[in-house]
C-alpha cells in the first residue's frame, strides 16, 4: 500500500512540474514530497523563491487519475497569476 502511494506521489510530481515550467519558469514543486511519507491530502504547494511567492492548491486526485492535465493547468495558471508575496 505504501509503495503504491509513493508511486502515486511520484506520478503527481511528474505531471505537475512540466505544467509549471510551461506556465512560468522558476516555480518549484514543494509538495507532494518526492519519495516522502504517504500523504493523502490533495494540497499541492508551489514556491517561487526569487520572488518570495508561495501558492497552495487543492488538486483532486481524479484530475491526475483520469488525465485531466488541462484542468490542472487552468487551475495553476489562475493561482500563479494571483500569487501573493510571502515573507
Amino acid at each position: 500500500m505504501v509503495k503504491e502511494v509513493l508511486k502515486m506521489e511520484a506520478d503527481k510530481r511528474a505531471i505537475l512540474q512540466p505544467i509549471l515550467d510551461g506556465i512560468e519558469p522558476g516555480w518549484e514543486l514543494i509538495k507532494p514530497l518526492k519519495g516522502g511519507p504517504a500523504d493523502l491530502e490533495h494540497l499541492s504547494v508551489f514556491q517561487k523563491s526569487d520572488e518570495n511567492k508561495v501558492i497552495k492548491v487543492p488538486i483532486p486526485d481524479y484530475y491526475f487519475n483520469f488525465g485531466e492535465q488541462h484542468r490542472i493547468r487552468t487551475f495553476l495558471e489562475q493561482e500563479i497569476r494571483y500569487a501573493k508575496v510571502t515573507f
